[in-house]
């Protein structure tokens, strides 16, 4: 397992699954890239799979001692964790003594709406909104991350897809896919 193949696979998962824009995949990639940066200064690029914590410690000391601003940090740190889990799945899927599903997986006992049924039905913001919230409640200034989308347009798609009842709004400006 490389970087570069890893980083392809990721790519391509952030354009064809997440439908991500051009910009978007590039600022993924280039946060990957710092990692991979941070390695080559500290003795040497190891393979994805082998980074440990400690790595991912002083990444963010190195983040911060190269001026990167703490927003900056966290986003930077979403997208090598976005990386990461995609990583994992890719592993997963590919292992077949690990792809059992287990009942709470399955489509008909899922608890939350099937975005992938709505997609189609809603504007192209409201859908990468959406998809942000595949993955479970998400804070609104995550979602203007990740989206890449100015927060107006992310706070209207969100708005609509609460009136249409596909989002639920939560404490603290996180919001959830709504159930069932």
């Amino acid at each position: 397992m490389n970087w570069e193949d890893e980083l392809e696979e990721f790519r391509t998962y952030l354009r064809l699954e997440r439908g991500l824009t051009v910009n978007s995949v590039k600022a993924y990639s280039n946060d990957i890239m710092k990692l991979v940066a941070f390695m080559e200064e500290n003795g040497g690029v190891v393979s994805p799979e082998s980074v440990t914590a400690e790595m991912f410690r002083d990444f963010i000391c190195w983040l911060g001692k190269n001026g990167i601003s703490p927003r900056t940090q966290a986003r930077i740190l979403s997208g090598v964790r976005s990386f990461y889990k995609n990583l994992i799945v890719a592993e997963t899927s590919t292992d077949p003594e690990k792809t059992d599903t287990k009942a709470v997986d399955k489509q008909e006992n899922r608890a939350y709406i099937d975005v992938q049924e709505i997609l189609p039905r809603v504007s192209a913001d409201e859908a990468a909104v959406l998809r942000q919230l595949e993955s479970g409640k998400q804070p609104v200034d995550r979602m203007i991350d990740e989206t890449q989308l100015p927060a107006g347009r992310v706070l209207s798609a969100l708005t609509l897809l609460e009136v249409k009842g596909f989002v639920k709004r939560l404490p603290a400006r996180y919001y959830e896919l709504a159930k069932k």
